[in-house]
């Protein structure tokens, strides 16, 4: 039996959580505050989660240009690492029998197959969510230049652009054996909200509502300019501020594969859910579904990228999301039962750098002793 020591001042009960607790830990801040201001990143959120408990720790402002602190209570943009989350809600609704993984886009979404290439017709809800339907990726926003404004409600804008997107030539496995794609994911919701009868953003709002957490489909200022803006990186020494208002944005179809946001402690529990699923607690989901999630296939499978960690070879899950203004990097190591989540409200070359120094910063506070 393995306990979990975490070093470090831990000062004040935050929220509880089923058994684990949430804490805000105040020395994390000040060791939080010299990588900002070393990296110049306007606001920083950080986690560190194990089965029983959750540190929170937060620094820096809302805005580069002004003074209002970032807080627990902020939402973050999760980027892509809203595609664990799709899996997710995905995965509960196989386990209720209203999809199967194997169930094939053509079958379920007939209306396209007579429009679909023919290499398509045999694509699964699995094939979607691990990256491995060859889908054309649509991460750049060069690749929008050239499709149309659609119209009509969210489920018929996406059943345009899948329309679109599944005349183009399939791109071929790269060599860990997917092709990365923002646009699968949508495709991947088409097929839920078809088999449900309810749109993604239904889907979402159904189990977020029942945990308790608080969210947001879009940038988080856009709810609240008190929540944290994102910020561009236009020259060396200049940085700046993304309004509410500005035209800078995803295209609203695509939220399916990134455009979350959550508070820092909302989605620390969410992580959680999934760290204790890995060793093997059935809770939202059963603990076989989780490990579906994370490794059902090798290299990426449903949401979460997995390998192994150096040195020790321990089995890993991770994910990093972005939509250019965010950043949102997660880490799960289940066999030594914790996870850390970073986010930061840029996501210039000095914040990606930082990914690193403040990955080792959260681990150093978790130390495991035999007993």
């Amino acid at each position: 039996m393995r306990t979990y020591v975490i070093v470090g001042i831990i000062i004040s009960l935050f929220v509880p959580l089923g058994q684990a607790q949430i804490f805000k830990n105040e020395s994390l801040t000040i060791q939080l505050d010299s990588v900002r201001n070393a990296n110049q990143i306007p606001g920083i959120g950080v986690a560190i989660i194990t089965s029983d408990s959750i540190q929170v720790a937060c620094a820096g402002t809302i805005r580069v240009h002004g003074t209002m602190p970032v807080t627990l209570d902020h939402k973050w943009h999760l980027g892509s690492c809203t595609k664990a989350i799709t899996s997710f809600i995905a995965m509960k609704l196989v386990e209720e029998d209203k999809i199967s993984l194997t169930d094939r886009l053509s079958k379920v979404l007939p209306k396209l197959r007579r429009k679909m290439r023919k290499e398509y017709r045999k694509v699964t809800l699995f094939d979607l969510l691990s990256h491995r339907a060859g889908i054309q990726p649509y991460t750049q926003g060069i690749e929008f230049l050239m499709v149309p404004e659609f119209e009509g409600t969210m489920s018929e804008k996406r059943m345009e652009f899948a329309r679109l997107v599944l005349r183009k030539a399939p791109v071929q496995p790269e060599e860990k054996g997917y092709v990365y794609s923002n646009a699968g994911f949508v495709l991947a919701a088409l097929m839920l909200e078809k088999k449900t009868g309810r749109t993604w953003e239904e889907l979402v709002a159904e189990v977020f509502r029942g945990m308790g957490w608080d969210y947001w489909v879009g940038f988080p200022n856009r709810e609240n300019r008190y929540n944290p803006w994102g910020h561009i990186q236009i020259s060396e020494d200049s940085i700046v501020e993304v309004a509410p208002e500005d035209d800078y944005a995803l295209k609203d179809y695509l939220a399916p594969a990134g455009d979350l946001s959550l508070t820092l402690a909302d989605y620390a529990s969410f992580i959680q859910l999934n760290l204790r699923g890995l060793r093997g607690e059935s809770n939202f989901l059963q603990s076989k579904s989780y490990e579906q999630l994370h490794f059902g296939r090798p290299n990426y499978a449903l949401g979460w990228l997995n390998g192994t960690y150096s040195p020790g070879g321990e089995r890993i899950s991770t994910h990093d999301g972005s939509a250019g203004i965010y950043y949102c990097h997660t880490m799960l190591f289940p066999e030594s039962d914790f996870a850390i989540t970073i986010l930061f409200n840029i996501a210039n070359r000095n914040a990606r750098a930082a990914i690193r120094p403040l990955s080792e910063l959260l681990r150093s506070q978790v130390t495991k002793s035999a007993k």
